[in-house]
């Protein structure tokens, strides 16, 4: 052997240093798709650089380690949403609250959204009702049904009642689009009871938090189970619930779940906490403004 390595210009301790950087590195490589494995376990359409962020793994960086799972084939395609789910009604009984109001915890502000889920290889489209504390992206109402009727958005906000029951909800905004379950007599007739002020967007960029719930439930979660039957669907729907609230970091949350983010501001004074503004589209502060002057003028 003193030979060959000679022949070839190594040292037989270089020799046995490169073998074991190999043997490392492939040990690196198979530790790290088995931590994707394992994280898509919980999360199945968590892309790679929340994996990363996730974990942080040791001894390999960020792009190393995104470059690694591209070979391996764990690179995620989102589809595109193609069916409407809201029915916007004519009524100018609610307008935007969100112009110029600033949030700094929880209870102050609740999004609500509908959208649809089409199970693979089936006809039948079911869809799935949200709320969410927008302050710590925490999901606090759900539902899945056949339908979009009133009632089926009624459960999720009963759901979001009961999640924050003992606490006071005086002054939150019920924050949606213009569509016709969100005005139905009873409906608002249980928000009001509660105190809870009720705000109507006139743009959908204006609800975006919501929408982005909506992807990552279906994609990263919902789209990789048996969702065959409703009642699998919204035992499915739970369990991506919890993940999303209780497992899954957001980078807006210092990299903390929801539920850890909500915990961490009991401690925190509100002085200190980042204060949240919500987009509102220049047309939407314009028909408030006349909408005012009109109501001063009669």
């Amino acid at each position: 052997m003193k030979e060959i390595y000679d022949w070839l210009g190594i040292s037989k301790q270089a020799h046995h240093q490169q073998l074991r950087r190999r043997h490392d590195k492939r040990r690196l490589h198979l530790l790290c798709v088995y931590l994707i494995e394992q994280t898509r376990e919980l999360h199945p359409g968590m892309g790679l650089v929340q994996i990363y962020q996730l974990n942080q793994p040791a001894g390999i960086g960020r792009k190393a380690f995104l470059e690694l799972g591209k070979q391996e084939g764990f690179l995620l395609e989102l589809p595109k949403s193609f069916i409407r789910t809201t029915r916007s009604v004519k009524s100018n009984r609610y307008a935007n609250l969100l112009i110029d109001t600033e949030f700094t915890g929880v209870n102050q502000l609740w999004s609500v959204d509908i959208t649809y889920f089409l199970v693979p290889g089936q006809k039948q489209t079911y869809y799935l009702f949200f709320i969410m504390d927008v302050y710590s992206r925490r999901i606090l109402g759900w539902h899945a049904a056949q339908d979009m009727r009133a009632v089926q958005n009624l459960k999720a906000l009963k759901m979001a009642l009961r999640q924050r029951r003992g606490q006071s909800l005086e002054g939150l905004i019920h924050h949606s689009d213009r569509g016709g379950q969100y005005v139905s007599d009873q409906y608002t007739q249980l928000l009001e009871s509660h105190h809870i002020q009720i705000s109507m967007c006139r743009s959908a960029y204006e609800n975006a938090h919501i929408e982005r719930v909506h992807g990552t439930i279906k994609n990263y979660y919902l789209k990789h189970w048996d969702n065959s039957t409703l009642t699998k669907l919204k035992r499915n729907l739970d369990r991506a619930v919890e993940a999303y609230n209780h497992h899954k970091p957001h980078s807006s949350l210092q990299g903390l779940t929801p539920v850890a983010y909500e915990q961490q501001l009991h401690q925190l004074p509100i002085d200190q906490r980042t204060k949240m503004n919500i987009f509102v589209s220049n047309d939407t502060k314009r028909q408030t403004i006349l909408k005012n002057q009109l109501t001063l003028f009669y």
